[in-house]
């Protein structure tokens, strides 16, 4: 879990992180990550993914916030987003589009609202 001293909401690596100044790096990539998907400049499936990443190099396997990405994740492991969609025939690419938008439009908001939570406790020095 990302430890936050509630005075200042700055972050300080967990016990476990071993090299803090990459630690700080993630940080400040996760925050940037989740203002893309706050502005929507990152679909909902492929912001989840990535915040799939984000969790294990900050060391907050047990943070609730990230429990909707791995959600988004899980629902959606058969869905081309990204660049494996140039690999796919557009005509299957139509009948999984409509898949993705399902599934974004069932979790944006509580991606939005994850994403709003993470940019505000990743803040560091």
């Amino acid at each position: 879990m990302l430890n936050v001293d509630m005075a200042n909401t700055m972050v300080s690596p967990p016990e476990s992180v071993k090299n803090v100044q990459l630690w700080r790096k993630h940080c400040r990539k996760v925050r940037a990550l989740a203002q893309r998907i706050i502005d929507g400049e990152v679909g909902v499936i492929e912001g989840s993914i990535q915040m799939g990443a984000f969790q294990t190099w900050l060391h907050a396997k047990e943070d609730a916030d990230f429990s909707v990405f791995r959600a988004v994740c899980s629902d959606s492991t058969d869905l081309p987003v990204g660049k494996v969609r140039e690999r796919w025939e557009p005509t299957a690419l139509e009948e999984k589009d409509r898949e993705i938008r399902q599934v974004e439009d069932r979790y944006r908001s509580r991606v939005i609202a994850a994403a709003l939570q993470i940019r505000e406790r990743c803040q560091i020095e």
